[in-house]
């Protein structure tokens, strides 16, 4: 498989900027309805959480930057299956999901001891940014 430097020029970068700023705002809706119990499962407390202050900002930051990478690396994967609709994109959406985001969170968080709480809400958010996004780039190439 050859990748060409027209894949890229001709890749619908509105619909990508898209998806990732909706990945992002998904972020915040799906972590204001379980913040409760994700800081329960986290071992934190908001006291806790408002001590880092600071850092949220470099964190928020980062949560967007990997959202954008998420994006576009989506975005090629929707391409290279040549999906062109929104089950198609849920579809290829759902297998990125669960073949990278949540298996790959596993040994992170068996290692560490983190509990199965923790590892769901915390997959479940990029599996559903996935789905979405896979959605949005199949319908919007």
């Amino acid at each position: 498989m050859q990748i060409e430097f027209g894949v890229v020029t001709s890749m619908n970068w509105l619909a990508i900027a898209v998806t990732a700023v909706a990945g992002y705002a998904l972020g915040a809706v799906y972590y204001m309805a379980l913040g409760k119990p994700w800081m329960g499962a986290a071992g934190l407390t908001p006291e806790m959480v408002a001590a880092r202050k600071n850092e949220n900002t470099l964190s928020y930051g980062l949560a967007a930057f990997a959202s954008a990478v998420g994006a576009v690396m989506l975005a090629f994967i929707i391409r290279a299956a040549d999906a062109k609709s929104a089950p198609e994109g849920l579809l290829i959406g759902l297998i990125v999901g669960v073949a990278i985001t949540a298996v790959g969170q596993i040994p992170n968080y068996a290692f560490q001891y983190r509990g199965l709480k923790l590892y769901l809400i915390d997959a479940g958010y990029p599996m559903l940014q996935m789905i979405a996004g896979g959605m949005i780039l199949a319908v919007w190439r």
